[in-house]
């Protein structure tokens, strides 16, 4: 019951941001539709609207730990049942985004090639083009929403993973968080990949991912069983964070 408790309250912060989030990406697709039905001879393009779902549920989870951690565990629910509460959230969230992006991917299907205006953007034409020559608009549909799902709720898990992480550190901790990861993965890292193994750490890496995502193969299916697997991983260390996380008084 009180997992019940703490997914209800928690997923209260999320289902309206989601609602206005939809709001402004239809909005921004009239407002598309209006210049295209203005203009001649150039075409309007409009791309990335599932990185834009993407970076949103990243935000909703690096902004939704302190808030909804104090008040719960000040009202007797466990750590574990908070986090309980918040991956379901994150399941309901990021599922809601991927049927409502597979929706309006199948609007922007219908608009393309209208007046001056061109819609892209998608994961599945984009990464996965001999897989969609191959099934029914009806597989496409499923499979979009669940691969669309899975990559939403990674990206809020790894949010809501740092805010944890930010949340137990102190000041000076916070600094060499904020400054020290993004030194070591842009600056640190790259340069000693080819100073001292030539580049070849870096292809490894993206070999890697190519495989585990199914790009390599063109099949999504891989991308999926990878996510859920990556899901799994995260709630595991965000289990270990949380358990000795204590309520804090922030500055």
């Amino acid at each position: 019951m009180r997992t019940k408790k703490s997914f209800k309250y928690q997923f209260q912060e999320v289902w309206q941001s989601i609602g206005m989030l939809y709001l402004v990406q239809i909005g921004m697709r009239l407002l598309a539709l209006l210049i295209a039905s203005k203009i001649g001879g150039e075409y309007v393009t409009m791309n990335g609207m599932n990185m834009m779902s993407a970076m949103f549920m990243l935000i909703i989870g690096m902004c939704s730990f302190t808030e909804s951690f104090q008040f719960l565990l000040q009202n007797g629910v466990s750590r574990k049942q908070i986090l309980a509460g918040k991956m379901l959230v994150f399941a309901a969230g990021a599922g809601m985004c991927g049927v409502a992006d597979t929706l309006l991917a199948t609007v922007d299907q219908k608009l393309n090639g209208w007046g001056n205006i061109k819609f892209g953007g998608e994961i599945l034409p984009l990464f996965y083009p001999e897989f969609l020559e191959q099934v029914s608009s009806v597989v496409r549909a499923i499979v979009s929403v669940a691969l669309l799902s899975v990559v939403y709720a990674l990206f809020a898990g790894a949010g809501y993973m740092v805010s944890i992480i930010w949340y137990r550190l102190n000041k000076i901790g916070r600094i060499i968080f904020a400054f020290g990861v993004p030194a070591v993965l842009w600056l640190v890292y790259p340069l000693a990949d080819y100073f001292l193994f030539g580049g070849r750490s870096m292809i490894a890496i993206m070999n890697a991912i190519m495989k585990l995502s199914g790009l390599a193969d063109g099949n999504p299916f891989y991308g999926l069983i990878s996510g859920v697997i990556g899901l799994v991983i995260l709630a595991g260390v965000s289990i270990l964070l949380i358990r000795k996380t204590v309520v804090r008084r922030e500055n």
